[in-house]
């Protein structure tokens, strides 16, 4: 029982490290590289992204670029209120298929709606529709695609006018910014969490030491 026990509090020290959460909560952190803005009016950030940061402007195929398996995409509007925190792989799979749903089909690592941090509670959709030619995804935040009458879309096609409620967030917001980076790459832990990581490796220690 006592070695359960300090296992136990080694886990849930290390957890509270940060080391076994899958996601960062932070819509911030050290590390990310913009690679795409919509603003003005303008509601597609018209451009291939990638993790140079660069982009060719005028491109229709956002996301359809294979990036580093580890790479976390994180979508947010300008004034850093609302924003939806995934695995590019998991978009980049969905925007692949061309898949035509238009039901919930994204489960955001972290998402936030007006400065609120709702953890990994919130689905969106991802919307990539078939046809002759690669085009941009519907990407909203909560719920089922809404494109005309939604103010959660985070990025969209650019044949839309920008008065339509799908622009809401750019308008309103201080426009839509997009980062990625490769994850858990280049993040320093706080002084407290390497406090506790400390603790949690020294309690796994004695545990083991225990045992043999």
């Amino acid at each position: 029982m006592l070695k359960t026990f300090k296992f136990r509090l080694a886990g849930a020290l290390l957890a509270s490290a940060g080391l076994l959460s899958s996601a960062a909560a932070s819509p911030i952190l050290n590390g990310w590289t913009q690679v795409g803005r919509s603003n003005d009016g303008i509601f597609n950030g018209q451009c291939d992204l990638n993790l140079s940061g660069s982009c060719t402007y005028n491109d229709s195929t956002d996301f359809w670029k294979a990036l580093p398996g580890a790479t976390e995409i994180l979508f947010i509007t300008g004034d850093r209120q609302t924003w939806g925190l995934a695995s590019y792989a998991e978009i980049f799979g969905l925007v692949q298929a061309r898949g035509r749903v238009f039901t919930p089909n994204l489960r955001w690592l972290n998402a936030g709606r007006d400065g609120v941090d709702l953890g990994n509670t919130i689905v969106g959709n991802v919307l990539s529709r078939s046809g002759g030619f690669p085009e941009d995804p519907w990407i909203t935040l909560q719920g089922a695609h809404c494109a005309l009458d939604c103010k959660e879309i985070l990025w969209g096609e650019a044949s839309y006018s920008s008065g339509n409620q799908h622009s809401f967030l750019s308008l309103n917001h201080g426009g839509l910014d997009v980062f990625a980076r490769v994850a858990n790459a280049n993040v320093v832990p706080e002084p407290g969490t390497a406090a506790a990581l400390g603790a949690g490796l020294l309690a796994l220690a004695f545990a083991r030491r225990r045992r043999s």
